[in-house]
Order: structure tokens, then sequence, then C-alpha cells
């Protein structure tokens, strides 16, 4: 899972989906999904 979260970082740092997550939370459930799913990940 170490390289995996390596690749996710590499393609989204925190910094920008983070924001963006919390920026669409009214508009985007499925978003929210996505960054539980990567968070169960780690």
């Amino acid at each position: 899972m170490a390289l995996q979260k390596m690749v996710m970082a590499d393609q989204a740092p925190p910094t920008q989906w983070f924001p963006s997550a919390f920026a669409l939370d009214g508009g985007s459930r499925a978003l929210r999904d996505f960054v539980r799913l990567i968070y169960r990940a780690w």
C-alpha cells in the first residue's frame, strides 16, 4: 500500500485534492466517497 500511497500523492498532492473535495462538498458525493476510499487504503 505504501507504493500506491506514493503514486496517489504523486498524481494529486493533498494540497490540491483536499481543497477540491471541500469545494465540491455540496455537489459531488462520489468525490467524497473516493476520498474515503483513499483514506481506507492508507
